[in-house]
């Protein structure tokens, strides 16, 4: 078997450190890196409630999307006052779990951007911002033009691939072809979106300000929620992982928490 260290340099090796933003906190943050894997679960977040999800599994290894923390806690202790990342470090110490997360270098990866497009029954065809880096945040990709499909329809397609209702920005008639796609926040790339003259822009959020300047440009809107749009992202690294010997039996992909509903979910 592998030690933890090993699981993170097997995880960067498909999903670069350097292409991870400056800011941004990817690979172990909290545990044993010497510990050997016995199992490993997978999940959005790392919260309290995972981690124990994770355990209860058998799992010593819980790999994120999202980093428990991106700058340390000021303090790490026991307490519910004390915030969600101190209660889940304490958490993964007690359950003697560490914590790795890929975050801003799987968004920029390939695998995980025609994850999101095939999602969405359309072709990735390079960059957002149409350059030659393919590690950059977000996509252009295309539907098929024979299947004439109206915004209304690609709504319908969202709801039906991801499990959600999306909130929708234009004309519900418009036929679209070109789409431009963004997992997570979109809004520090509303101008790239602007530019890239697509139909559509499929996103996980967009601030109201940024949606406008989007719509205002003549590109419809499609908001998925921030991590309804990441979700599907796990299954990227479910992927990578199960292509190598020592990790492809002890995978388990732990369920969305469902830390938000909307009233036609209970009803």
């Amino acid at each position: 078997m592998a030690t933890a260290r090993e699981l993170e340099t097997y995880l960067f090796a498909e999903f670069p450190a350097q292409d991870a933003c400056e800011w941004d906190n990817p690979g172990i943050s909290v545990g044993f890196p010497e510990s050997e894997v016995t199992g490993i679960a997978l999940a959005l977040d790392a919260s309290p409630e995972t981690i124990e999800a994770a355990a209860k599994l058998g799992c010593n290894v819980l790999v994120t999307h999202h980093p428990v923390f991106i700058s340390a806690p000021d303090s790490i202790v026991d307490e519910p006052s004390s915030g969600l990342s101190s209660a889940a470090i304490v958490s993964a110490i007690s359950n003697g779990i560490t914590l790795i997360a890929m975050h801003t270098n799987l968004d920029r990866s390939i695998a995980a951007q025609e994850n999101l497009a095939s999602l969405l029954g359309a072709t990735r065809i390079g960059p957002l911002d149409g350059g030659t880096d393919d590690a950059e945040f977000g996509s252009k990709a295309e539907l098929d033009p024979a299947g004439n499909l109206t915004l209304l329809g690609l709504s319908k397609r969202c709801e039906s691939a991801f499990g959600r209702v999306a909130k929708v920005w234009g004309e519900p008639s418009r036929t679209i072809g070109t789409l431009a796609i963004v997992g997570g926040s979109a809004s520090d790339l509303a101008s790239e979106i602007m530019a890239s003259s697509c139909d559509c822009a499929v996103v996980g959020e967009a601030s109201y300000h940024k949606a406008l300047d989007i719509v205002g440009s003549g590109t419809a809107l499609i908001e998925l929620g921030h991590d309804v749009s990441e979700l599907p992202i796990l299954d990227v690294l479910r992927t990578a992982l199960e292509r190598d010997r020592r990790f492809c039996r002890i995978v388990r992909m732990l369920p969305g928490e469902g830390l938000w509903w909307q009233p036609r979910m209970v009803m």
